[in-house]
């Protein structure tokens, strides 16, 4: 409860429960795309981890691809939508608390799941790139790619 942190000042208090603490995360626009570049973090090194059959050239055009578009949602995320600002010059005792209607178990699941199979299908996007830019457009790309879809 660092309420000197404008977002946590804004969208939690003492009195939240836990649960409605941590998916208070991504109840507006700044925590969610902190959740999205989260995520694509997650994929992007499960994709590091799991793609060893791939030819050395194939996965580094992928993860390059991958870290692309990563480093934009995250310069997207610190140039417009910092959640990390602080409450300066002065911050509350208490924060605002959530806005009730959000404070529901579907808040909690959905926003990951959803962020999950959204960010999810940028790793055949970066299969389909990577292809293109290595001039191998042929059915291997699709192969490599079917397991992440």
């Amino acid at each position: 409860d660092d309420f000197s942190v404008g977002y946590v000042a804004s969208h939690s208090n003492t009195r939240l429960p836990l649960q409605f603490k941590v998916s208070a995360l991504w109840s507006a626009h700044e925590g969610s795309f902190l959740l999205w570049t989260l995520v694509m973090s997650i994929w992007t090194m499960m994709v590091a981890r799991f793609s060893a059959p791939l030819t050395t050239d194939m996965r580094a055009r992928v993860l390059i691809c991958l870290a692309a578009l990563g480093f934009g949602f995250y310069l997207f995320l610190l140039l417009t939508s910092n959640p990390f600002e602080r409450a300066l010059p002065f911050y509350p005792a208490e924060g605002a608390d959530l806005n009730p209607l959000l404070q529901d178990f579907g808040l909690i699941v959905h926003p990951p799941l959803l962020y999950m199979g959204y960010v999810g299908l940028s790793v055949p996007f970066a299969f389909a790139i990577a292809s293109l830019w290595g001039n191998t457009l042929d059915v291997s790309w699709a192969r490599w790619s079917r397991p992440w879809t």
